[in-house]
């Protein structure tokens, strides 16, 4: 571990910073900013820290002014960042559920364009075979105008009394099809569903195992705006604000599963 100047010290500024015959002064605050930075720029290990800082003058503005260090595990906790992987995998899920949707609207839409080739003789044996919770089948229509929402549990219920989980398929070709398209639609959603939740009671755990000196961190006004800003993504940013506002309440961290309900 080296053995850095106190950050209540101030800061020398006595050495110039070379590159290729060009030289320029350091405008450091504090004795701690200036001996990392020269930790960094005399280890060898990153030649562009000196190039830059002499070439480019918004480069060396920018490590002048960085007072601090500024990250989202400051004090190495494996629960921090054991915390913050599993909210980056959250994170990356939504993508992945913005493409199951797209997989369930498209076996919606095959099951629109399946129930309306059926002959007349078929919607009858969809009703008078309790098929369906009343005698009057969905029509097409209705379905589709819901295809062009969010999915819901209202979109979800109208497949269900469409096409029950008893039916016996083969009865006709047409038949047959319709229900695999049921199908199809029901395992995009109940495999996202799965997979939503599995990634949000990973992140509850995390959150669990965070001890005091974690949680005081965490809380913070700085690491919380890093952990929030550093996150481009809209839903990104939800998901973070909502763990880090409930890291001593469950009952905020499970809004999460408001957010993300891929139903």
């Amino acid at each position: 571990m080296h053995n850095l100047p106190s950050p209540d010290a101030p800061a020398a500024n006595t050495r110039l910073v070379e590159h290729k015959g060009a030289k320029v002064a350091t405008h450091f605050s504090n004795a701690r900013q200036e001996g990392i930075f020269w930790l960094l720029a005399d280890a060898g290990l990153y030649p562009y820290v000196k190039e830059q800082y002499v070439g480019s003058a918004a480069f060396r503005q920018k490590v002048d002014e960085l007072k601090v260090p500024e990250g989202g595990n400051l004090i190495n906790s494996v629960r921090v960042e054991a915390l913050h992987k599993s909210i980056g995998g959250l994170i990356r899920s939504v993508a992945t559920r913005r493409e199951a949707a797209g997989k369930r609207k498209a076996a919606g839409a095959e099951f629109v364009a399946l129930y309306n080739e059926l002959e007349p003789q078929e919607l009858t044996h969809l009703a008078t075979d309790q098929l369906l919770a009343s005698t009057i089948a969905p029509t097409a229509a209705d379905f589709q105008d819901q295809l062009t929402k969010v999915p819901s549990t209202t979109t979800w219920q109208l497949l269900g009394t469409t096409v029950h989980e008893d039916y016996r398929p083969g009865t006709t070709p047409r038949l047959d099809k319709l229900e695999k398209a049921h199908y199809g639609y029901e395992m995009q959603t109940q495999a996202m569903a799965k997979k939503v939740k599995l990634l949000i009671d990973d992140v509850v755990r995390k959150v669990k195992a965070l001890t005091p000196d974690d949680v005081r961190f965490l809380e913070a006004r700085e690491t919380q705006q890093y952990w929030v800003v550093f996150e481009r993504d809209s839903v990104g940013r939800e998901i973070i604000a909502l763990v880090l506002a409930g890291l001593g309440d469950a009952q905020v961290i499970g809004q999460l599963y408001d957010l993300l309900d891929p139903v």
